[in-house]
C-alpha cells in the first residue's frame, strides 16, 4: 500500500494556529496508521521561531511528532528575515 502524504503549512506567528496544526497531524496519524503516512510540518514567515529552542512550551509536541516520523522543516529565507540561526533550531528541524 502507498502511504499518504500531506504537508501542513504555518506561516504566521500564532501558537493556537499552530496548535491546530499539531492536532490535524495527530488525527491523520490516528486515522491511517503512523506507519501508512508521511507527512511534513512547514514553518515559513515568522512561524519559523516556532522552531527555535527558546519556545519550550511547545517543544515537546514538536519532537513527539517527530518521533512519529514526521519530518520539521523551516524555511531558510524566512529564516534570514527573522534572524535565526541554524544553530538555533530544535535538533528535529531541517532546513528548505
Amino acid at each position: 500500500m502507498t502511504k499518504t502524504k500531506a504537508i501542513f503549512h504555518v506561516d504566521l506567528s500564532d501558537k493556537a494556529i499552530l496548535r491546530l496544526a499539531f492536532a490535524n497531524i495527530r488525527n491523520l496519524l490516528t486515522e491511517l496508521g503512523e506507519n501508512q503516512v508521511s507527512a511534513e510540518l512547514v514553518a515559513n514567515g515568522e512561524a519559523v521561531k516556532f522552531f527555535v529552542s527558546e519556545f519550550n512550551d511547545l517543544e515537546d509536541h514538536i519532537n513527539e511528532l517527530a518521533s512519529k516520523g514526521v519530518r520539521m522543516l523551516a524555511c531558510e529565507k524566512a529564516m534570514k528575515k527573522y534572524e535565526v540561526d541554524k544553530s538555533d533550531l530544535l535538533s528535529c528541524v531541517s532546513t528548505i
